[in-house]
């Protein structure tokens, strides 16, 4: 039977790897963890605030918010089918579907994405990122803000 692997930086597992590699290092768990979180924040408010690709090291690959124009209409078994998420909650009040059109974006959708083609992690595409709820908020905060960060981010996977 498959085990499960679950790697995160600041596990006691990786913490007491990098401590037997460099003993000459006197650091705590609560220590290792604040710089590694603290790390991954500075990062993640990089790539907020101007839009560009972040690469962390030994080789995991870059970062990137992507943007992308949403197809409002395709075709699915032959019949056209509208493309657009709905809004479930002005929905139930009007009685009828109400669609999101994202109008205060342009109608663009964006999204946390790992560029594995930029990755040497051994197996990269089979591996899957997922993003924390609190990055992908903020991600929703900054383009409801009306600031423009909608023009900031770049369209970098043509799907």
């Amino acid at each position: 039977m498959r085990k499960k692997l679950d790697f995160r930086t600041g596990s006691k597992d990786t913490y007491f790897k990098f401590c037997s590699k460099h003993p000459d290092i006197n650091i705590s768990h609560k220590e290792w963890n604040d710089i590694t979180y603290m790390y991954s924040k500075l990062a993640r408010d990089y790539i907020l605030e101007t839009g560009r690709s972040f690469r962390f090291p030994r080789g995991v690959g870059e970062f990137v918010i992507n943007k992308k124009k949403v197809k409002k209409i395709i075709k699915r078994n032959g019949k056209d089918v509208i493309n657009l998420p709905i809004d479930w909650k002005k929905s139930k009040e009007k009685g009828k579907r109400i669609y999101l059109m994202n109008h205060h974006t342009e109608g663009f959708v964006f999204s946390w994405r790992w560029m594995k083609e930029t990755s040497k992690v051994k197996f990269a595409p089979l591996w899957k990122f997922r993003i924390h709820r609190n990055s992908s908020r903020l991600l929703a905060n900054c383009l409801k803000s009306g600031k423009g960060y909608h023009n900031k981010y770049c369209e970098w996977f043509k799907s």
